[in-house]
């Protein structure tokens, strides 16, 4: 992958990517293969964040090793140290998603809360990622609000019918199935790719029958 890819660039090469078609790889996964193959100092580190950067090349070394819990540590001395620089807001966004794997949503939801990026592509990861922590907490609404904002965040064919197709299935959980068919119906039609792929026809069939009943 060309290091010197800017994000919009790396979302194409993302969408063509055999192994992160669909995108169902953990959003913990693909910011280690952000951060590890394009290179995390060249996308969005800043010139005088060099000793940040050591920092998180040390916690994904640890990742990399499934030290967990020390790559947790690192991380968070690299929240408390870094905090409104870029690599200290990147570092919290990571955090996050090591929390919500482990299980500890609620933590997982105060960490990536916090997060604070510019970089639309890792802040549409941390708002579907928020959206998770909510869903798991049981927060259905507050979960499928931050699905519908992650999806709309900058569309593409990557994120947003994947972040939608979350939002429309816990819409049928909360029984809302009005407006599950209305979700699916539009990644029907604007992303018949990954509706295929992903047979949101059934999806939608099965809401549009309980709307019916």
């Amino acid at each position: 992958m060309d290091e010197n890819l800017n994000t919009e660039e790396l979302i194409d090469q993302l969408k063509g990517n055999k192994v992160l078609k669909g995108f169902t790889i953990a959003v913990g996964v693909i910011v280690v293969i952000v951060l590890g193959i394009f290179g995390y100092n060249k996308l969005i580190v800043e010139p005088g964040e060099a000793e940040a950067s050591d920092y998180n090349s040390t916690a994904i070394s640890l990742l990399q090793k499934d030290s967990v819990n020390l790559a947790i540590a690192e991380f968070e001395n690299q929240v408390a140290d870094y905090d409104g620089y870029n690599q200290g807001e990147m570092a919290q966004f990571q955090l996050a998603s090591l929390y919500f794997d482990k299980g500890d949503y609620q933590r997982a939801l105060e960490e990536v809360e916090g997060v604070e990026l510019n970089d639309e592509f890792i802040a549409t990861l941390a708002k579907g990622l928020e959206g998770d922590c909510n869903v798991e907490l049981g927060n259905l609404e507050d979960g499928i609000a931050a699905y519908v904002t992650a999806a709309e965040r900058r569309k593409n064919e990557l994120t947003t019918p994947h972040f939608l197709f979350k939002a429309g299935k816990v819409c049928e959980e909360l029984k809302d199935f009005e407006k599950a068919t209305e979700i699916y119906q539009t990644i029907i039609d604007e992303y018949p790719a990954f509706a295929s792929q992903n047979t949101v026809e059934k999806y939608k069939a099965r809401a549009s029958n309980s709307t019916a009943k």
